[in-house]
C-alpha cells in the first residue's frame, strides 16, 4: 500500500545518532538494525568509540537542523547510514567551527 492509498503520511523511520569522538560537529545517523561491521572500514574507524547521543524517528514533518530529512531517510534505507559533516559556515555565530579557529 502506498502513502497515497493510505491517505496519510509515511511511517516514521527509526534512527540512532552517534557523535564522532575525534571530529567536532560530525555525526553518523544509522538505521538501528544496521550491523556496524557493514559500515565502510574507514567510517567504522572514524566512529570507533562513538557516543550514541540520540534515538529518534524521522519523517517529512520533522526537519533536521543541518540536513535534509528526506535525503537522510533515503540514505538510512540504502546504504543504512548518513554521515553529517560540519557545516562550512554558521551565520548564527553560535558554533565554534574549525574554520573559525584559524
Amino acid at each position: 500500500m502506498s502513502v497515497s492509498d493510505s491517505g496519510g503520511e509515511p511511517p516514521p523511520v527509526p534512527c540512532a545518532v552517534y557523535r564522532c569522538p575525534t571530529r567536532d560537529y560530525t555525526y553518523l545517523f544509522v538505521d538501528p538494525s544496521l550491523d556496524w561491521a557493514d559500515l565502510p572500514p574507514a567510517l567504522a574507524r572514524l566512529f570507533e568509540g562513538a557516543e550514541k547521543i540520540l534515538d529518534l524517528e524521522l519523517g517529512p514533518d520533522r526537519p533536521l537542523a543541518q540536513a535534509d530529512v528526506i535525503e537522510v531517510i533515503a540514505q538510512l534505507h540504502d546504504p543504512g547510514y548518513h554521515l553529517q559533516l560540519p557545516p562550512e559556515d554558521d551565520p548564527s555565530g553560535w558554533l565554534d567551527l574549525p574554520s573559525k579557529r584559524g
